[in-house]
């Protein structure tokens, strides 16, 4: 059975009848990362999800070290809209490179596309997931997600978004990987100017965001295909009413325009993402954006998933790298 090894065991309690640990696993996402487990035991811990990456990246000079760099570096961020990440670990018994996170209740975003499409579920998104991502920039210099799509965003069953995995992007830059190569594993970059090597900073993470909510227009991921004509597919879904019967704002479209780079007045910093979303929130007439996070804040209510136990697993964690 998979369990976490605890270092903290006191063996000099006077003996007392003990609740059996009890741990068991799920499969999760697969994708061109990696896989991911689900890890839940009856204790009062948090349950656990493992990207264990693919062996091809972990093996790349540099990688780990990134990895890990950028979990130290967010070692102190807490965002309601950001799911706690706890270590990187070394799996036993293969030695699987991985990254330990809180497991976040939901359905990943790609997986419920069809059901959510439409113009106001594309606001809610944009009003919800924006202002965070200008925290996660602004926590530190240099500070991006570089890897956000649809599959890393997780969807309550009360309709909050959950950004997940945050930490990756410094550890794929190191695997030097151009736009094509990238695209094949999920990861979608806006077009380098002057044939620039393209990076996944901080206008990356506008452009994948404006990505997923045009995926959430179509109810549908956008394709590899449709990248260059994104102007033209916009226009195409202005015209006439969603799935959800209404239609897509003239200050949602300009903000996409911004974020996906149609537009001259690119978002390519945390200054440009702030006024950007600013304007969208002033003419739609929901405040500004530092009033969206702190109703984040106050709304968030973390809550626990059920799962039925499956097969073992030849898991240990270090639990002491998992203290709350």
């Amino acid at each position: 059975m998979p369990e976490r090894t605890n270092s903290h065991d006191d063996t000099d309690a006077p003996s007392s009848p003990l609740k059996a640990r009890a741990s068991w696993y799920a499969q999760g996402l697969s994708d061109g990362l990696g896989d991911r487990l689900l890890m839940f035991d009856n204790s009062a811990a948090p349950s656990l999800e493992l990207l264990r990456f693919r062996p091809d990246f972990a093996q790349v000079q540099g990688f780990e070290t990134a990895l890990r760099e950028r979990v130290q570096r967010l070692g102190h961020f807490r965002h309601p809209a950001f799911a706690r990440v706890r270590s990187v670990q070394r799996l036993e018994p293969d030695e699987d490179l991985a990254l330990i996170s809180n497991c976040t209740p939901g359905k990943r975003l790609s997986d419920v596309l069809h059901h959510a499409r439409g113009p106001a579920f594309a606001a809610t998104l944009i009003r919800q997931l924006a202002p965070a991502l200008v925290v996660l920039q602004q926590h530190d210099d240099g500070i991006s997600h570089g890897v956000l799509s649809a599959d890393r965003i997780v969807v309550s069953p009360e309709g909050r978004l959950t950004i997940v995995e945050h930490v990756v992007g410094p550890a794929i830059d190191t695997l030097n990987l151009g736009t094509a190569q990238l695209a094949s594993i999920g990861i979608a970059l806006p077009p380098a100017a002057g044939g620039a090597t393209p990076r996944l900073g901080m206008s990356t993470d506008w452009y994948q965001l404006g990505l997923v909510a045009v995926s959430v227009l179509l109810g549908r991921q956008v394709t590899a295909s449709e990248l260059p004509q994104l102007e033209t597919l916009l226009d195409g879904l202005g015209h006439s009413a969603g799935r959800d019967g209404n239609m897509l704002s003239p200050w949602t479209r300009q903000w996409l325009d911004r974020a996906l780079q149609i537009s001259s007045t690119r978002i390519e910093s945390g200054a440009d993402a702030r006024a950007a979303l600013d304007e969208l929130l002033r003419k739609e007439g929901t405040g500004d954006s530092r009033r969206v996070e702190l109703l984040q804040h106050e709304e968030a209510r973390p809550r626990p998933i059920a799962l039925s136990p499956v097969g073992p697993a030849a898991i240990r964690l270090a639990t002491d790298e998992l203290s709350t």
